[in-house]
Parts: C-alpha cells; sequence; structure tokens
C-alpha cells in the first residue's frame, strides 16, 4: 500500500512526521530550522491562554498530539495487549483536534506547510491502519479532501504517493463502511477533480467504473455516498480533459 511500498513496517508514516517534526515547524522551506525551544512553547502557551492562536504553531501542536495517539495505536497492533499504556488523548479529543487541524490547512499557506511536515505520507498511512478507530481515519479522509481541493501541487504530490490507488483499494475493502466509502469519495473527488493528470490516472484505474457504479448504487450505497459519487461523476464528464 501507499507510504509502505519497500518497507516491512506498515507504521512508518507515524515516525516519518514525527521525525519530520523535530526538524522543522513546516511554515518555510528552510533547511536549517531548529527545535521548537522552552521559549517557544511557553509562548505557545501564553498566546493559547489569551486567546490569540498563531495558526503555524497551533497545527504543529496538534500534528504532535496526532503522532502521540497514533504510536499508542501502533502498540495495540504490534505489543502484548495486557502491556499497553492508557492512550495519551481520547479519540473524541484526537477528533476535535483533527477538524481544528483540517479548518486550518483551508489556507493555502497551512496546507503547504503541512506537506513539507510530511503530513500527507501520514494521513495515508493512517486511513488504512484499522487499528485506528475509524472516527479518525474519517477526519483524516476529511484533511486530504480540504488539502487537495483546486490545490494542484498537493494533488501532484498526492498522485505521486499512489493516493488514488490506494483510496480506491480501501473503498473495496470489505471492512470499509458507507459512512467511510463515503468520505473516501469525497477525497477522491478532491483529488482528481481540475487536475488533468490526475483525472487520466483515475480514468485508466481497472475498477474506476465498479467505483462509480458502487458509489451510485440505490440498493447499497448510502444517500451521502451516491450525492458525493454523483457530484464527482459530473466534474468528470464535463472536464476539458473527458474522453468521448
Amino acid at each position: 500500500m501507499t507510504g509502505n511500498e519497500g518497507n516491512n513496517n506498515p507504521w512508518a508514516w507515524a515516525g516519518l512526521l514525527q521525525w519530520s517534526l523535530k526538524y522543522a515547524d513546516g511554515t518555510v522551506d528552510n533547511p536549517d530550522t531548529i527545535p521548537m525551544s522552552d521559549e517557544d512553547k511557553a509562548f505557545l502557551e501564553k498566546v493559547m491562554k489569551e486567546g490569540i492562536i498563531d495558526e503555524g504553531e497551533r497545527m504543529t501542536f496538534i500534528l504532535n498530539e496526532a503522532t502521540k495517539a497514533m504510536e499508542y495505536y501502533r502498540s495495540l497492533a504490534t505489543a502484548d495487549k495486557g502491556h499497553v499504556a492508557d492512550p495519551p488523548i481520547s479519540e473524541e479529543a484526537l477528533e476535535d483536534l483533527l477538524q481544528e487541524l483540517r479548518d486550518i490547512v483551508e489556507q493555502i499557506e497551512y496546507a503547504r506547510a503541512f506537506c513539507s511536515l510530511q503530513g500527507l505520507p501520514f494521513l495515508l498511512g493512517c486511513i488504512q491502519q484499522k487499528e485506528i478507530p475509524e472516527s479518525i481515519r474519517q477526519a483524516c479522509l476529511g484533511i486530504l479532501s480540504t488539502l487537495a481541493q483546486n490545490n494542484p501541487p498537493v494533488q501532484q504530490q498526492l498522485l505521486e504517493l499512489g493516493a488514488i490507488k490506494t483510496l480506491s483499494d480501501l473503498f473495496f475493502d470489505d471492512s470499509t463502511t458507507n459512512a467511510t466509502k463515503a468520505k473516501i469519495m469525497q477525497s477522491m473527488s478532491s483529488i482528481v477533480r481540475n487536475h488533468e493528470l490526475c483525472e487520466g490516472v483515475f480514468e485508466a484505474l481497472p475498477q474506476s467504473s465498479e467505483l462509480i457504479l458502487s458509489g451510485l448504487n440505490p440498493t447499497t450505497a448510502s444517500t451521502s455516498l451516491r450525492s458525493k459519487t454523483l457530484f464527482f461523476l459530473r466534474a468528470l464528464v464535463t472536464s476539458d480533459q473527458a474522453t468521448s
């Protein structure tokens, strides 16, 4: 699967983000960045208390919390269940933080910062791990959708990471619920729409037609899934790159 090719560790994506957070803040393309100092941490706490939020710092804080949570979920998958520590953050609190992160990356500069922190492999890795709660995986799919929508550089990066095939395979996984399929379709639509190369890759997928038909199935697909699939299909049909 995406992010794991050539690597026997299916959780490598979590470590990649953790490493990036240690050596860069993601707001500038600067190889000489340094870890956050104690003074910086104190400032972040101060401005949060005062209600003056630096969204770049807030994004880094959220990603740090997310990496701790993913380490916990990894331990559930790989360790003796009787020796697993308590979760560092509740599922509900993490979901709230990820929703906040989604709001932050709606801004193009923060979307770029997120990508520079290796956030895309992190999201793609998260959505594939069944040990992670469905609500968290769905939140990550929502962030993917927000990042990619009308953002060609992010769409290109996701294409190069194999996101289209990853999402398609996940859609057809037997354990994927209708609610998650709707999130997958939304993310797929954001990645593919208005990007010529992405549209071509999607159309070349052997399962692309089946994916659309499945998403429109009046018997098995939910109303939300059918709505998102229809929106995606209309975009493909009316695209300048559409084939007859």
